[in-house]
């Protein structure tokens, strides 16, 4: 099967972020935790790729994923409801590797999950 993230491997310019992509696609075959785990991880690259190629984006005093996403230029770009769905995954994907909640297969994938990654990617 082809992966939904395939077309970011034919550009080296996403490099940075094209395998943890498919990394975090091809995990939910295998745990729905992962998946929430590798997603996130997935959109913290996206995200500090953005900030790289954008030269109107400036890195926050604290460069966790949470204020990269929060910083007011970034949610006014991604827009309102993109910027809830990015909060979503880093969230789900904080939850699944710190506490031993069960992330339930439409958590990880849905359009709040590693939907919400593409959402970024095609933004």
């Amino acid at each position: 099967m082809t992966s939904n993230f395939a077309f970011l491997l034919n550009n080296d310019h996403y490099g940075l972020f094209s395998r943890p992509c498919i990394e975090a696609e091809t995990a939910l075959k295998a745990s729905s935790a992962q998946c929430a785990i590798a997603s996130r991880r997935a959109l913290e690259l996206a995200v500090k790729w953005n900030y790289s190629a954008d030269k109107h984006l400036k890195y926050p005093a604290r460069e966790g994923l949470t204020n990269l996403i929060d910083n007011t230029l970034f949610k006014q770009m991604v827009g309102k409801a993109l910027h809830e769905k990015l909060t979503y995954i880093v969230k789900l994907g904080n939850v699944a590797a710190h506490t031993s909640q069960q992330i339930e297969r439409q958590e990880a994938e849905g359009p709040f999950g590693l939907c919400a990654v593409s959402g970024l990617l095609l933004w």
